[in-house]
């Protein structure tokens, strides 16, 4: 599982608006100090937009806003407080098991480059991703 955001926003204007950069600003800051910008570029108009970025901490808060270079001004938009999910484990079976035994884990959540240890030992994992009804 990839831990990435996808955010939408909307330019709304009642003139004609030439943006010469748009998109969104992240930070684990509310002061937006060096955050991770997802530029889209020039913007010709009023209208809906959607950005995308990756690589973003597990169990994480930030802070996104929306942002446009309007005539070498920067318009920001009002800040939201988003939280990245958690990993969790649900259940495993058998709850105990021998050496050698497979042992099912059961979790959502579990990002990629997820290990799995055994008494210190790192153990070599085979998965099947299973869609829940929800």
């Amino acid at each position: 599982m990839e831990k990435k955001i996808r955010v939408l926003g909307r330019l709304i204007t009642n003139q004609p608006i030439s943006a010469s950069d748009h998109g969104f600003q992240l930070s684990t800051s509310e002061d937006f100090s060096s955050p991770i910008l997802v530029s889209l570029g020039i913007k010709e108009g009023p209208g809906r937009f959607i950005g995308e970025t990756a690589g973003l901490a597990i169990n994480q808060r930030y802070f996104v806003r929306a942002f446009a270079s309007v005539d070498g001004v920067e318009l920001v938009g009002e800040t939201i407080e988003i939280q990245t999910l958690s990993p969790v484990i649900e259940s495993y079976e058998p709850t105990f098991a021998k050496a050698g035994e497979e042992i099912i884990i059961q979790g959502r959540n579990l990002p990629d480059g997820t290990r799995v240890f055994f008494l210190g030992t790192r153990k070599q994992r085979s998965y099947k991703t299973f869609l829940s009804p929800d």
